[in-house]
């Protein structure tokens, strides 16, 4: 996998990179997307908990385990795949040319 220059920096740097990024326009909108994927798979991972729960307890359906493991694969999925694009993102910005160049 490459490195990337975030995952580079330390737990301070770290920080000021996403709450610099998150005061651009882009960094507001994913910021609210990101949020919306974290409830959703929360609720994914709890709903198949309770899905593999109730199968144990009737003890009656196979299937309710079989959709009960692909909703908590899928929530831990969204979560991962969450981190990753925050991480490019930041990263992204971090390494973007600035400019700096000035008016005449």
């Amino acid at each position: 996998m490459k490195k990337y220059k975030y995952q580079r920096l330390s737990k301070e740097e770290k920080k000021e990179a996403k709450t610099k990024f998150y005061e651009t326009e882009q960094g507001k909108l994913l910021k609210q997307r990101f949020k919306r994927i974290l409830i959703y798979s929360i609720i994914l991972i709890l709903f198949g908990i309770y899905m593999l729960v109730e199968a144990y307890t009737k003890k009656n359906s196979y299937a309710q385990y079989v959709y009960g493991s692909i909703l908590i694969i899928f929530g831990i999925g969204f979560i991962i795949s969450r981190s990753y694009v925050l991480m490019r993102k930041v990263n992204e910005y971090i390494t973007a040319p600035k400019n700096t160049t000035k008016k005449k």
